[in-house]
């Protein structure tokens, strides 16, 4: 008695290598080459060039004579492998499955095999050879059975088409992560007083002799607006410019004392320093007199109200602090 798998509807691009394992109840383990009816060496041709449906592969031996017993409960299990290298040089292979019952099982059997005196041919593999794509070829995963059975009278289950490969991974979309816009801060500007129709100078000077500090309108005579000459007594005070009046120049002038340095200093109403002058002589080592203009073009647009101050000394003038009001 023998035993005959007909493999037959091949369709597959490439000559391929067929291969077949016994038992298991999955695809993975070792697999026995099989060439027999092979068209070039161990591979068979593509089924571009071979029907398969006309001329099937007959798959046989003395092993698989052994599936076959006399108890009907005993199951056995065929797995087929066809393995080709695809077009773009990866290896590619199925596998499809038959299971093998005792001969009297199927003594009536009607599309699922032939009996040719001893001889059980099964027709039930089908194999198609484009499923699956294999990157590490020396792995093999178990069957997937994609095809529903079909189970006549005395038929053995079906021979599943194999889809290997795996469906796309999904693409998972990034949870969106909120972002939290925080204002930007508006830094605060330095304060400018509300101008009404005149600007605030505050004034002061210091308890020497020898420099005298000025304050001229835009367009006036020098001095028009303030003129005050440092004495031994310190002396402080503020006026009020008309905003016509801007912008005003401030000038500090050696006024008396051979050798005594005057030096004066301009600070906005915050203590921030506007305006240092250099030391003033009489001449000798430095300029009579310096001046600076408050307000455009040398510093604001606008008028800014501010307060100076002026210090007389025989040697080296220290930092003049300017007077700010409370």
């Amino acid at each position: 008695m023998g035993l005959v798998i007909r493999i037959h509807n091949v369709t597959c691009p490439n000559n391929f290598l067929l291969s077949y394992k016994i038992g298991g109840k999955t695809a993975a383990g070792n697999y026995t080459q099989y060439n027999v009816g092979a068209n070039s060496g161990n591979f068979y041709n593509s089924s571009i060039i071979r029907n398969y449906n006309n001329d099937p592969i007959l798959l046989t031996g003395a092993t698989l004579d052994n599936l076959i017993t006399e108890d009907e409960t005993v199951l056995n299990r065929v797995w087929i492998k066809l393995q080709y290298t695809g077009v773009t040089g990866n290896v590619e292979y199925i596998i499809e499955n038959i299971e093998i019952h005792q001969r009297e099982y199927y003594s009536n059997c009607i599309d699922c095999c032939v009996i040719d005196g001893d001889v059980i041919v099964y027709t039930g593999c089908t194999m198609v050879g484009t499923a699956v794509t294999v990157i590490n070829p020396t792995a093999t995963p178990g069957p997937t059975p994609t095809s529903t059975p079909v189970v006549p009278t005395a038929t053995p289950g079906p021979t599943p088409t194999l889809t290997g490969t795996p469906p796309p991974s999904p693409t998972i979309s990034p949870t969106p992560t909120a972002t939290v816009l925080q204002p930007t801060p508006t830094p605060t500007p330095t304060p400018t007083p509300t101008l009404g129709a005149t600007v605030r100078l505050y004034w002061s000077t210091n308890n020497y002799t020898g420099g005298q500090l000025l304050v001229t309108s835009n367009g006036g005579t020098q001095g028009d607006l303030l003129d005050e000459i440092s004495t031994l007594t310190a002396k402080s005070g503020y006026i009020d410019i008309l905003v016509s009046q801007c912008p005003y120049t401030i000038t500090g002038q050696w006024y008396s004392g051979s050798g005594n340095l005057v030096k004066f200093r301009v600070c906005d109403l915050l203590g921030g320093e506007l305006y240092t002058s250099p030391y003033i002589d009489n001449g000798f080592n430095y300029n009579s007199e310096e001046s600076f203009i408050m307000g455009p073009p040398t510093l604001y647009a606008t008028p800014v109200e501010a307060s100076v101050a002026l210090y007389s000394r025989a040697d080296t003038v220290p930092i003049i602090d300017c007077i700010i009001p409370e």
